[in-house]
């Protein structure tokens, strides 16, 4: 069939404009951080050694050189090296011995068997996990990211489940979960949360090559990158969170921006949200009621910053970067039958005030431009 080119029109319409997001858009700033956090290596044998000798630690690795040495000097075949550059006081001697660090974490640190998923839970270890009944949920997803040396299976498999892809840990927890349960079960790995403001024990321990799985064979340490942190720490910051004092993201929070350089969707559990009265009453942790979320979060002595990390995951929440499953279990004293289920993240105000949901604190897009 033909047609007659009187009836084409005469002018072809113009594409419908997208609207574009301004420049202080809080969200957009907040979505180009996540960007550039899933563009980040999670793990230090692929971290840029630049950038890491950029930051102090708990964020790179430039520190005071004997800290520097010593880490150097724990790994038995760069003795001779560290001996060599401790000598060395020329100028920009101290930048050398970093970027000899860096090579070293690139040599005889690795990342995890998989680096990538469809789905992953993230599983916080609140009181509100008890009697929730989420097991079945959270074992369903492709891997399951767990922290320090939280129980699971037996009488608490009910409410958070059997599977671990992944331990993420501080110091004594990785050592502890990598001599006791790395290595029986095949899918099981544990990962090296570094978080103190200097070069130390923790660095020193895993870069030694003395790490052991539960089988006793030697255990190639998963270095959490410094660079994971610090980008976590800058939208923490940004969101009006703590930035001084000895103020450093937690656990749980490194876990999260793990997942979320690791996984398509990410789901949270066990998380709960310090700006609701009533989830302060949950009992501190699942496998442990001695006392409450309010009394577990006020005794931390200033590490983490639990208000600036509510901020963090329910403006995550809001951006669709993570799935929230509120806490289902008992408030502390009481049974899982009296429970009353707590309400999703609260919706953050547009630009508006801090505590609503995080908008970008102002003169913050610097950090996490920087980031």
């Amino acid at each position: 069939m033909l047609i007659s080119c009187a009836a084409l029109p005469t002018r072809i319409p113009a594409a419908k404009r997208l609207p574009q997001a301004r420049a202080d858009d809080p969200q957009a700033a907040l979505s180009l951080a996540v960007m550039r956090l899933r563009a980040l290596p999670a793990w230090g044998v692929d971290s840029d050694i630049e950038q890491l000798c950029r930051q102090a630690p708990p964020f790179g690795i430039a520190d005071a050189p004997d800290r520097i040495h010593s880490a150097l000097w724990s790994v038995p075949e760069e003795r001779n090296a560290s001996m060599a550059l401790r000598n060395n006081t020329s100028p920009g001697s101290a930048a050398r011995a970093c970027v000899q660090l860096g090579h070293v974490i690139h040599r005889v640190t690795g990342r995890p068997r998989r680096t990538a998923f469809s789905t992953c839970a993230v599983v916080g270890s609140s009181g509100g996990l008890k009697g929730s009944r989420q097991g079945e949920l959270i074992d369903a997803h492709d891997a399951v990211v767990r922290f320090n040396t939280a129980p699971t299976g037996g009488q608490y498999a009910a409410d958070v489940g059997n599977r671990t892809s992944l331990w993420v840990a501080s110091h004594v927890p990785w050592r502890s979960q990598l001599r006791t349960r790395v290595g029986l079960a095949s899918e099981e790995e544990a990962a090296l949360y570094c978080f103190n403001p200097w070069l130390g024990t923790c660095f020193n321990e895993a870069l030694s090559g003395r790490a052991r799985d539960a089988r006793g064979r030697p255990s190639t340490p998963l270095l959490v990158s410094p660079l994971v942190t610090s980008a976590m720490m800058a939208i923490q910051v940004s969101l009006g969170g703590k930035s001084s004092g000895p103020v450093r993201p937690s656990t749980g929070l490194i876990g999260v921006g793990l997942a979320l350089a690791m996984c398509a969707r990410v789901s949270l559990y066990g998380f709960a949200n310090v700006s609701e009265p009533s989830a302060m009453k949950l009992c501190n942790h699942y496998y442990d009621c001695r006392f409450n979320q309010s009394r577990y979060q006020s005794g931390k002595m200033g590490y983490h910053d639990w208000k600036g990390q509510w901020l963090v995951l329910s403006a995550l929440v809001e951006l669709g970067a993570l799935r929230y499953e509120p806490p289902r279990g008992p408030l502390d004293g009481s049974s899982a039958g009296d429970y009353v289920p707590h309400s999703p993240p609260p919706k953050r105000v547009r630009g508006g005030r801090a505590g609503s949901g995080g908008a970008l604190k102002k003169g913050s897009r610097q950090a996490l431009d920087t980031a």
